[in-house]
């Protein structure tokens, strides 16, 4: 199925959440996402430079291969999208060795509060 392309962003940086719909994205840097819509976008080469929860937490993304083909994520951002992954249920081996020996207990127990904080 392609995609039907409706606008092009190339190397720009976005300090501000967005919202977009089918389009693609070129070593694109965004810096705050809170609150964005990316429906059916291509993000390739882009970077998620963000460096705390808040600034993430909210964002509406396509979970698809063309999202996420070459997207850079900080290590804040990769971190915190584990983390919510370990709040999912079952696999308690695989979630406690994510938080264990990728995350670490004292950075999890931090994004936890994080998280929590910001579903208030």
């Amino acid at each position: 199925m392609g995609l039907s392309v409706k606008e092009t962003h190339t190397r720009e940086v976005f300090t501000e959440p967005i919202s977009a719909q089918r389009a693609v994205f070129y070593n694109c840097t965004f810096n705050k996402l809170a609150g964005a819509d990316l429906k059916n976008c291509v993000l390739y080469g882009s970077t998620f430079a963000m460096t705390k929860p808040e600034d993430i937490i909210g964002l509406t993304v396509t979970m698809d291969c063309k999202t996420f083909d070459n997207l850079e994520l900080s290590p804040d951002v990769f971190d915190l999208l584990l983390m919510l992954i370990c709040r999912t249920k079952g696999n308690n081996k695989k979630r406690l060795a994510i938080i264990e020996q990728v995350v670490g207990h004292d950075r999890s127990v931090q994004l936890l509060k994080d998280t929590e904080r910001l579903e208030r």
